[in-house]
C-alpha cells in the first residue's frame, strides 16, 4: 500500500487516541504511547511528519507506517502482532504412542538390538508418524516424555564377580562402541523394565529414568 498523502484525525478519533494513550501509560507500554503521540501530533495538524519524527526520535518512514496501521485497524493496528508458536509435529496421542514404544523396548519394535539410540528412535518416528526429527531434537523430545540418558554404574545387581567382570570388560565396551559407531545415545533401564537380553545396569547417580 502507498503512503497516505494526508493524515487528519476527527475529534472522535483524537479523543479515542487520548484515552488509549492514558491506558498505555498505566500499563507502561511506552512504545504504544510514542506511536499515539506521533499520530496526535500529525493528525491534529500541529506538526509535520518530519517534525513528529524528530520529537519521537524515529525515522519518518515509521510515522508513515504508524499512520497506515492506524487507518487500517485502529489502535489495535499499532500493537505488535503476536506470532503463533510453531505447531508440534507430533500430536499428544502420537507422543503417548511413542512413549509406550520406548517403554516396550527396541526388540518389541522388531529391532535386533537391546538399546535405544536417538537415531533409532528417529527412524521409528519417521516410519510410524512420517515426521522427521534431527537426533538432537529426538533427545529433547525423549526428555520431555520423561526419559533421560543413563550412565551405568560399574556395578551389577545380583551378579557374581565373574559376570560383573565380563560385563565391564566385554559387554559394556561393546555397547558403547556400537553406540559411538552409530553416533547415538545410550539409554539403559533397570532390569525390571528392560527387554534386552544383555545384563542390565543400574541407573547412575547423575541421571535417572523420569516418571511420566
Amino acid at each position: 500500500m502507498g503512503r497516505p498523502p494526508e493524515f487528519r484525525l476527527s475529534q472522535e478519533q483524537s479523543n479515542a487516541l487520548v484515552t488509549a494513550r492514558a491506558a498505555a501509560k498505566k500499563t507502561n507500554d511506552h512504545n504504544l504511547r510514542r506511536k499515539i503521540r506521533a499520530l496526535l501530533m500529525t493528525g491534529c495538524g500541529t506538526c509535520t511528519r518530519q517534525e513528529a519524527a524528530r520529537v519521537c526520535e524515529v525515522e519518518v518512514r515509521s510515522i508513515f507506517r504508524w499512520q497506515r496501521q492506524y487507518l487500517e485497524a485502529g489502535v489495535d493496528g499499532l500493537r505488535p502482532r503476536t506470532r503463533p508458536g510453531k505447531k508440534p509435529l507430533l500430536t499428544p496421542e502420537q507422543r503417548l504412542e511413542l512413549a509406550e514404544l520406548i517403554e516396550a523396548g527396541p526388540e518389541a519394535a522388531g529391532l535386533d538390538t537391546g538399546i535405544w539410540t536417538a537415531r533409532l528412535v528417529g527412524e521409528q518416528i519417521r516410519k510410524r508418524f512420517e515426521v522427521s526429527y534431527a537426533d538432537s531434537h529426538v533427545r529433547r523430545l525423549l526428555h520431555r516424555l520423561g526419559f533421560s540418558v543413563q550412565f551405568p554404574r560399574k556395578k551389577l545387581a545380583k551378579a557374581d564377580h565373574e559376570a560383573q567382570a565380563t560385563w565391564l570388560k566385554e559387554t559394556l565396551p561393546a555397547l558403547q562402541e556400537r553406540v559411538n559407531a552409530e553416533h547415538g545415545t545410550l539409554f539403559l533401564r533397570t532390569s525390571a523394565c528392560s527387554s534386552s537380553p544383555e545384563p542390565s545396569a543400574e541407573p547412575g547417580p547423575e541421571s535417572a529414568r523420569g516418571s511420566r
